[in-house]
């Protein structure tokens, strides 16, 4: 009991949302699909796979960069599903720089419009669900995603990601 406590404690005053049980119940469920999923002893062909983007504010969420859009395409039978895509802003207008907008194109009137980062996470989640995710120079995203997920939702990223940076090597 006192240990229970402490870690709401700790969540509670690192920035840890816990307001929204959809949003846990949600990641649970789906972290459950996930660990029942072996992607690694299936032909990549018969695999579900969703391709993700972020778009961030630098490159060090523990530094407080943040995520400002995630994009997304899924991908069937080895094809681009162009009818099966996503795309959200986060609400983090105070995250952009005038280097980051140019080079990304958003700007702060969309990211003030823009979903919670929780919403914004979940939505993701429930688009790619237990697919296997593809990025490029994943280590990135995984970094953003795992940090995001823990501070949004208050759980842990568990996809798996795979790196397409190895392709060009």
């Amino acid at each position: 009991m006192v240990m229970n406590n402490m870690f709401q404690w700790v969540r509670h005053f690192s920035g840890v949302d816990q307001s929204n049980p959809q949003h846990q119940s949600f990641m649970r469920h789906l972290q459950k699909e996930l660990k029942a999923e072996q992607p690694l002893t299936k032909p990549i062909s018969s695999l579900r796979i969703t391709v993700l983007d972020l778009e961030t504010s630098g490159f060090y969420p523990d530094g407080g960069d943040k995520i400002l859009s995630i994009g997304a395409v899924k991908i069937k039978n080895s094809k681009v599903q162009t009818d099966e895509t996503f795309y959200t802003t986060v609400q983090e207008p105070d995250a952009l720089s005038k280097e980051i907008e140019e080079l990304t194109g958003l700007n702060k009137e969309e990211l003030r419009e823009a979903p919670l980062l929780a919403d914004a996470l979940t939505s993701f989640y429930n688009f790619a669900q237990t697919d296997l995710l593809v990025a490029h120079h994943a280590s990135h995203e995984r970094k953003f995603l795992q940090h995001a997920t823990y501070q949004a939702i208050g759980t842990s990223f568990k996809h798996r990601l795979l790196d397409t940076s190895f392709l060009i090597k």
